[in-house]
C-alpha cells in the first residue's frame, strides 16, 4: 500500500484505535486526520481580565431577546479563577442575581463565553505610594 516507514508507523498507530485519530474515506484513498486536543483548544481562547470578562457576559445576557422583552436586569458576578477544566477553561461564574426563569439562557451565554475566553491570572502589582 504505502512504502515509507513513517507512513506505515502512522497507519499502525491509527489502526490500533488510538482515540486521537479519525479515519475518513476519501474516494479510493484512506485519509486520516488528527483531532485537535484540549492543549491546542486552550491556545485558541482569548484572555480577558475579570472586569472585561464580567462585562462581556453581562452584555451578552442583556442582549438576549427574552431578557430585553422582560426588561429584567440580571446581576452578573465576577468570574472566579479555577484550575483549567477538561475543555481548558480556567474560570467560572456562580450565583447570578435576579435570574430566576432565565437559568437556561444564562447557562447558554456562560457556555459560549467560557469556550471563547480564559481569565487572565495576572495579579495587579500593588504599588506602595510611600515607597515602603
Amino acid at each position: 500500500m504505502m512504502g515509507d516507514n513513517g507512513t506505515q508507523a502512522l497507519l499502525a498507530t491509527i489502526e490500533s484505535g488510538e482515540p486521537e485519530f479519525e479515519r475518513r474515506e476519501s474516494g479510493d484513498a484512506d485519509c486520516f486526520q488528527k483531532h485537535q486536543h484540549t492543549k491546542e483548544a486552550r491556545m485558541l481562547r482569548k484572555t480577558l481580565n475579570a472586569s472585561r470578562l464580567q462585562q462581556e457576559v453581562d452584555r451578552r445576557i442583556h442582549r438576549l431577546q427574552e431578557v430585553v422583552e422582560d426588561g429584567v436586569k440580571i446581576h452578573v458576578p465576577r468570574p472566579q479563577l479555577q484550575e483549567a477544566d477538561a475543555t481548558g477553561c480556567n474560570w467560572n461564574m456562580r450565583h447570578f442575581g435576579n435570574a430566576i426563569g432565565f437559568e437556561r439562557s444564562v447557562e447558554g451565554v456562560l457556555k459560549a463565553v467560557r469556550a471563547e475566553y480564559n481569565l487572565s491570572n495576572e495579579a495587579k502589582e500593588k504599588v506602595d505610594p510611600f515607597g515602603d
